[in-house]
């Protein structure tokens, strides 16, 4: 799931680029015959990098879109400004939208792989079933009488989005650990 997700992003962070590219020939063209750059462009890329930063805590599906949109079309006008323009800086937002959409797929492959541990997982590895009769004999020998270390392990795995020997131990002392796991 991840792999496919990761190269979703990248091939849609490299249609964003290739469409600045062609914004960028027109706008070219644009230019030449204004005299001028629209400042238009550079407003709407600072209105889209704020819009991406105020809308990257949401957990709302269409939260997500629109960031997915924001993220690809912020890359498509930078790559505008840079090749009009000339400026450098560019990079540094174009850097920030392809990083910022490369995040927003691995929290949405994160959340995905959460939501089916959610909805398969019965509250004990107890009550697991495997389809191969040699992964549950593998998987019960490497559990062994450690039922209730991967029950606590999974619990906060749910809770924390991460179960680390941190987290595990915090969450034995009563700490919350809801979404520590999450980094934005």
């Amino acid at each position: 799931v991840r792999a496919v997700a990761w190269a979703a992003a990248i091939a849609a962070a490299a249609c964003a680029a290739g469409l600045g590219v062609g914004a960028a020939i027109i706008a070219g063209q644009v230019s030449r015959q204004c005299g001028a750059w629209p400042t238009a462009v550079v407003i709407a890329t600072r209105v889209l990098l704020a819009s991406s930063l105020l809308m990257a805590g949401s957990r709302l599906a269409a939260a997500s879109r629109f960031r997915c949109c924001a993220h690809l079309a912020g890359m498509a006008l930078c790559s505008l400004e840079l090749l009009v323009c000339g400026d450098l800086h560019k990079l540094h937002d174009m850097a920030y939208f392809f990083v910022a959409e490369m995040d927003r797929v691995r929290l949405a492959a994160y959340e995905e792989e959460n939501d089916n541990l959610k909805r398969h997982f019965k509250g004990s590895v107890r009550l697991a079933t495997c389809s191969e009769a040699a992964d549950d004999a593998r998987i019960w020998a490497q559990i062994g009488d450690e039922v209730e270390k991967v029950d606590h392990a999974i619990r906060v795995l749910l809770h924390a989005k991460q179960s680390t020997p941190l987290w595990r131990r915090l969450a034995e002392g009563g700490c919350p650990v809801e979404n520590a796991g999450v980094t934005q």
